[in-house]
This record gives C-alpha cells, structure tokens and sequence, in this order.
C-alpha cells in the first residue's frame, strides 16, 4: 500500500451498491459514536485495527477478517491502530431488498446473513472483497464490474452456513455458443452482463454461472482475451496503439498497455519491436 498523504473519502455507485474508499492518514485517528446505515454494510480494510462496540459486546476487527453490519445496526468504533503508511477502508452498501433480488437471481432458495457477529474470519472472502471493490472502482468495463460482484455477492452468501442452496438451472450449450460468438463479434464494444442476458434471455447470473462452468473463466476474462488476440494482429499492421486501444474496445491507450502486459507478458510497445 503506498502512503496515504491526505484522509478522504471518494463515494461512487455500481448496479444499485454504493461503495466507498476511506483514505485515513497515520496522524488521523478516526472515532464514530453510536452511528447506523438505512443498507448491510461490508467492510473491509488495510493498515489499520479497528475496535468496535454493538449490542453491548465489543470486537476487535483487524485487515485478515471483513465486517458485516445489518441495516439500522447501531455501531461505535474507533482505531486501536494506524500503519506508519496510512490505512484505507473499503466499503460496500446494499439495501436488504436488492440483497434479497441478487439471491434470488443466484437462485439461492433460502439465505440468512448473520450479523450477530461482525467478524467474518475468512481470508479467502476477504481478499475477493478486495480484488471487487478496487474492481468497481477503477475497471472501464461494465462487463467486468457487473461479473465482479456478482461472484462475490454470491460467495458471500454461500459463507453463511444458515444458507441452503438450489444451483438445478443448467443453461443450453447453444446459449453459451451465442455469447461466444457475440463477444468475438463485439469485442470493440463496451458489453455488459446485462446485455448478454437479454441476448439470450437467461438471468445474468445463471449465465455467468454456467459460462465459467463450461469454459473456466468469465465473460470478461473471455471478453479480454480475446481482444488481445486483436490487439496483437492489428499492431502487428503497424496501426497506432491509440487506434488499437479504441478498435480493441479499451477505454485508452493505458488500459490497453495494462491488460496487454498482463495477458502476453510485455508491453505493446515490446511487442512492436520483437
């Protein structure tokens, strides 16, 4: 984590979630007195150890667990400590009834979150958490935003162990054919999750389902591969990397760089020169 220089907090919007990042300086101790959200709460940080109060018990939350408070949960918190770099605290909002439509789309038969105890110990769901939230907040691609939190709201309500699961819808090959096919034809558009299931009609999130199931990955992670594989005939033409970026459907040259450097291992600007 690099160091926080200035405490700030930037808000933003993603599929009806609001979500949050809390920049807090070493010299900045941060104290709330007996505050509540109208939405459940998920929480999770880094470089810093909170002590909270709730229903009379205390809790010690520290950046290996992530924290779940119930809408109108009344809540007191203050750190017990600050890294020498500054801590940063990541957060999702969402109403119970979009929590309750999102199952529901899951096709989770029966959920019960438990907010008894704010602490989930789980450094899995924790770290998923992370990679999401940092997701929502810098990705161009609603593709990948949409599929984002979707994996994870669903890997958050598999952790309750109150929950019973009915994963019985499997989608039609021909339907994960037709999304293939739509991603390699649109691939300069920017696709989104919702899109695709009206394409095909299929709940967005039985098709994300079934479609990792059968090819191991995402629509967006297929989505990414697969305009790399353009990006890499195109500058081999010797067209610039701006127009690459904007054919290939990235928002601008940087991300195209980001990505390409990730999927072939240099730089197109190597690339060109190998």
């Amino acid at each position: 984590m690099s160091q926080v220089t200035t405490s700030k907090i930037f808000n933003w919007q993603v599929d009806g979630c609001h979500l949050s990042r809390f920049d807090i300086t070493p010299n900045k101790p941060v104290s709330l007195q007996k505050v509540f959200h109208d939405e459940i709460s998920i929480i999770g940080f880094s470089g810093a150890v909170w002590k909270s109060w709730q229903n009379g018990q205390s809790y010690l939350e520290s950046p290996d667990c992530l924290v779940l408070r119930d809408a109108g949960q009344i809540f007191s918190l203050e750190t017990s400590f600050i890294s020498t770099s500054g801590a940063i605290c990541r957060e999702i909002k969402i109403s119970p009834q979009l929590l309750k439509d999102l199952c529901q789309q899951f096709q989770i038969t029966k959920y019960a979150l438990d907010f008894k105890n704010p602490i989930i110990e789980n450094l899995v769901l924790r770290n998923q958490f992370a990679y999401t939230h940092s997701v929502l907040e810098i990705s161009d691609c609603t593709l990948e935003k949409s599929s984002c939190l979707a994996l994870f709201l669903s890997k958050l309500s598999q952790y309750v162990p109150a929950n019973h699961y009915s994963y019985h819808h499997q989608l039609n090959p021909a339907k994960i054919k037709t999304v293939i096919e739509y991603l390699r034809a649109a691939y300069g558009k920017n696709i989104s999750l919702t899109e695709l299931s009206e394409m095909t009609e299929t709940n967005p999130y039985v098709l994300l389902r079934n479609f990792q199931k059968s090819l191991g990955i995402t629509p967006h992670e297929y989505l990414q591969a697969y305009r790399i594989i353009q990006a890499r005939k195109l500058i081999s033409t010797g067209i610039s990397l701006t127009d690459v970026a904007m054919l290939c459907g990235f928002s601008d040259q940087s991300h195209l760089t980001r990505v390409f450097k990730k999927k072939v291992g240099v730089t197109p600007g190597q690339f060109v020169t190998m």
